[in-house]
């Protein structure tokens, strides 16, 4: 079906079609897969197809997560965002080497 699809690709789908939902990948989980790992270099640009010129530009901003975001899976902060992206959360308060996640009551919808 995916014949030029890359070995990565093709696991990440199998992944996300898994038919047992506890097997399933999560978003987060998903967002850490190798297929992505070429979002989270340094160097990645993008084609400018607006553009005849084919001129290239830089990725939007990906990993400017917030607080309640990264408690989803704060096992997976250190694969999720990379080094290159870390200090604009510094910034922001948000330290990876030493975040301390939302409790689970911080972490639940309200509507007040």
């Amino acid at each position: 079906v995916f014949r030029k699809a890359s070995s990565e690709a093709i696991d990440l789908i199998s992944r996300l079609l898994e038919y047992t939902p506890t097997q399933r990948l999560s978003a987060v989980e998903a967002m850490c897969h190798p297929f992505f790992d070429d979002l989270r270099d340094p160097n990645t640009r993008l084609p400018d197809s607006r553009h005849a010129n084919g001129a290239i530009r830089d990725l939007p901003n990906l990993f400017d997560f917030s607080r309640h975001e990264l408690s989803i899976a704060p096992e997976l902060n250190q694969r999720l965002v990379p080094p290159h992206a870390r200090p604009a959360l510094i910034a922001r308060g948000l330290d990876i080497d030493s975040f301390v996640p939302l409790t689970k009551d911080e972490m639940m919808a309200r509507l007040d």
